[in-house]
């Protein structure tokens, strides 16, 4: 997966290219669908540094966005937003195609005992 960065009023470093790439694809792990791309904006305005990240997964678009003092502080908090995101992304998907399932087979057997009875 391709991930692009941009840095607004900042210079996007090799050392903040790394750590998001290493926490982002420690996420990634955990989601089985495959992502077609990210992209980041790290920014500075004044005292706040500013990071998001928008990742494109098939059909969906998540976005998560922090801002703090630090700008290693901010990366952390995007991620762990994301995360979340990513999560409850995965439930919904599952949740739904359980849901699905168990009632249709539910009204299989509902309408066999019916026409054995």
């Amino acid at each position: 997966m391709n991930i692009h960065f941009t840095g607004h009023e900042i210079e996007i470093t090799e050392a903040l290219r790394s750590l998001i790439t290493k926490k982002f694809d420690r996420i990634v792990h955990h989601f089985n669908h495959p992502m077609t791309s990210a992209s980041v904006i790290l920014s500075s305005q004044k005292l706040n540094h500013i990071a998001e990240i928008t990742v494109n997964i098939k059909g969906v678009q998540l976005n998560a966005k922090a801002s703090e003092n630090d700008m290693y502080k901010a990366i952390d908090l995007m991620i762990q937003k994301l995360d979340k995101q990513l999560v409850k992304h995965k439930e919904k998907m599952t949740n739904h195609k359980n849901r699905h399932n168990n009632g249709h087979k539910e009204n299989i057997a509902e309408k066999l005992e019916e026409t054995i009875e």
